[in-house]
């Protein structure tokens, strides 16, 4: 939520770790670095090395990938399923409001394609449509494959 409220219109920002640190009350400058490398390997943000004008030292350039983009990265790395539920057998199942309010967020997402998604049969056929869906919006947002850049 702290990179998104520093992000400009096209959702990148560039805080130092200090930076980052001190804003939050953190005592630690590791524990920002733990955070932003969690965020990142879920897909909730990405971190690339850029140069800065007026700024001698390369610093993170941070940006908030699309919804489409770190569905299809929870997903790919086991996160979540194809019914967007955690994988993780120690967390709770969640509430019925909540798989109802995550299904209307997916009808929404996908719009007319939702139905191709609610009818596949398995869970492994969710999981690979709901994948295919995903993709292809990312692809229609950003004119390329996940991943490419």
């Amino acid at each position: 939520m702290y990179l998104t409220m520093l992000s400009d219109p096209r959702g990148e920002c560039s805080p130092t770790v200090d930076q980052i640190r001190e804003d939050l009350g953190l005592y630690s400058s590791s524990m920002v670095f733990e955070a932003l490398a969690a965020l990142d390997d879920l897909g909730f943000i990405t971190r690339v090395r850029a140069a800065f004008p007026g700024i001698r030292a390369r610093r993170n350039l941070y940006r908030r990938p699309s919804c489409e983009s770190t569905l299809i990265r929870l997903i790919e790395r086991g996160r979540i399923d194809g019914h967007l539920r955690s994988t993780n057998p120690t967390r709770a199942p969640a509430s019925a409001e909540s798989q109802a309010l995550t299904y209307e967020g997916l009808a929404t997402l996908l719009g007319d394609d939702y139905e191709l998604y609610q009818n596949a049969a398995t869970e492994e056929e969710k999981r690979n449509v709901l994948l295919e869906l995903l993709a292809a919006r990312e692809r229609e947002i950003t004119g390329t494959a996940v991943g490419e850049g």
